[in-house]
C-alpha cells in the first residue's frame, strides 16, 4: 500500500498546493512554519513502526513545530541581511517526491523521510536578499519522520 502511495505521489500530474507562514527565530533562522497535521498525515503511511515524528519541539531544533527551512541562521548572519519584510506572510508550496536517507551527520538517527516541495516564491524571496534561489542547490523539503538508532 505505502509503495503504491508513494509511486502515486511521486509520478502524479496532479499539483497540491499547502501554504505556510514565514516566520523567524531568534538566532535568526528564517522558516515556513507549516501545519504539523503534514507530517503526521506522511508519517502515519509509512509501513516501519519505528519511524517517529521528527525531534522538531526540542531545544535543540528551536522547537519551532514542522516547517520548511528557508534561510539557513549562517546565511542570514553572514550576509548581515537585516529585517525580512515578509515575515507574516503566506506561502504557497506544492508537494514533490517522498526519499529516505540514511543522514549523515546526524548520528542517532539510520534514516529520515523527507517530501521534496516547490515554491517559486520562497526561490525569489531568497533572490531578492541576494541568496541562491535554493538551500545549498537543494531542493526545499518537508521533514516528515526518522527512525533512531537502536
Amino acid at each position: 500500500m505505502f509503495k503504491e502511495l508513494l509511486a502515486h505521489l511521486n509520478e502524479s500530474k496532479k499539483e497540491v498546493f499547502l501554504v505556510g507562514t514565514l516566520k523567524k527565530t531568534v538566532d535568526n533562522f528564517i522558516y515556513l512554519d507549516i501545519s504539523n497535521d503534514i507530517i503526521e498525515g506522511l508519517r502515519s503511511m509509512l509501513p516501519d513502526e519505528d519511524a517517529e515524528k521528527p525531534p522538531y519541539d526540542n531545544k535543540e531544533n528551536r522547537g519551532i513545530g514542522a516547517h520548511i527551512s528557508v534561510i539557513y541562521t549562517d546565511e542570514y548572519n553572514d550576509k548581515d541581511l537585516g529585517t525580512i519584510k515578509e515575515l507574516g506572510k503566506e506561502y504557497k508550496f506544492t508537494t514533490g517526491k517522498v526519499h529516505s536517507v540514511n543522514p549523515e551527520g546526524w548520528d542517532e538517527v539510520n534514516r529520515v523521510w523527507f517530501m521534496d516541495i516547490a515554491s517559486p516564491d520562497l526561490e525569489k524571496l531568497r533572490q531578492k536578499y541576494g541568496l541562491s534561489k535554493l538551500l545549498n542547490g537543494h531542493a526545499f523539503h518537508i521533514s516528515f519522520a526518522v527512525k533512531k538508532e537502536k
